[in-house]
């Protein structure tokens, strides 16, 4: 049966690239050695996910330290929220334009006693003004998540503008205001730059970009994040779990060719 059907549901998912089905066919032959032993399979494997986290980070401007292979964007999402969140008497702020990983946990975080702001667009405009976001900031602000490209409308959002200014009232804060920017949508579409944006987290969907259905997270300062997975300490014990490394692998791929459209 040959498919004739025209496919334009690109912001759903990307079929993958040729290159990035080759790079995981490769190493699905060749790198099937646990990542965590001493042997030369396990060093070969280890070898190969810590290339992909180099492509990675190069492409979105940042090092390979502050890169963190996640099942998704939905975890990594979940990670940052719960991390900086759950338990804590704090504020956060966000938009009404975010993808549901977003709204959800912060709807149930509410029930635990976290207070939530919401902010809508101007009527009639598809992106929130930074003004508005900033002027919602209390003294108990912990997190401020705002997309980077709206799944929906395509809508960018002004993270840099956003990020500037969250930077300026850091400088006065004793307590910081972490800025958890999804860019799950805009990467790959346009050039993401975590120094431009001075985003604190970062998310990465790797089927949005012609990568197979794993994520990434970036995270400044990746000491501050709360292990949501505990086990056998992988990813420096940040997120416990045998890695996958032909997926991970397909995703480096996939970064390697987005950071040569864009530098």
């Amino acid at each position: 049966m040959v498919d004739d059907s025209i496919y334009l549901d690109y912001n759903a998912t990307t079929p993958i690239a040729p290159e990035v089905v080759a790079a995981i066919s490769a190493s699905l032959a060749a790198d099937w050695g646990n990542p965590s032993s001493n042997h030369f399979r396990g060093i070969q494997a280890k070898a190969k996910i810590d290339k992909a986290r180099t492509q990675l980070a190069q492409s979105i401007n940042g090092t390979s330290d502050q890169i963190i292979f996640t099942s998704g964007g939905t975890e990594a999402l979940n990670w940052v929220i719960y991390s900086i969140c759950r338990g804590k008497d704090v504020h956060v702020i966000t938009t009404k334009l975010e993808h549901c990983a977003v709204i959800n946990p912060l709807k149930s975080l509410e029930s635990e006693g976290v207070s939530v702001d919401y902010i809508s667009p101007e009527t009639g405009k598809f992106h929130v003004h930074p003004d508005d976001i900033i002027n919602a900031i209390r003294p108990t602000t912990a997190l401020i998540a705002v997309m980077m490209a709206n799944n929906e409308t395509g809508a960018i959002q002004p993270v840099a503008a956003i990020g500037e200014k969250i930077a300026k009232l850091n400088a006065a804060r004793d307590v910081k205001i972490k800025f958890l920017v999804d860019a799950s949508q805009a990467y790959g579409k346009i050039a993401v730059d975590v120094d431009d944006i001075r985003c604190d987290f970062l998310v990465l969907a790797g089927h949005k970009f012609y990568a197979p259905r794993i994520g990434a997270l970036y995270a400044r300062c990746p000491d501050n994040l709360s292990p949501l997975i505990l086990g056998g300490g992988q990813e420096k014990g940040r997120r416990s779990g045998t890695e996958n490394t032909p997926m991970i692998v397909g995703l480096g791929k996939a970064a390697e060719m987005v950071w040569s459209l864009f530098f």
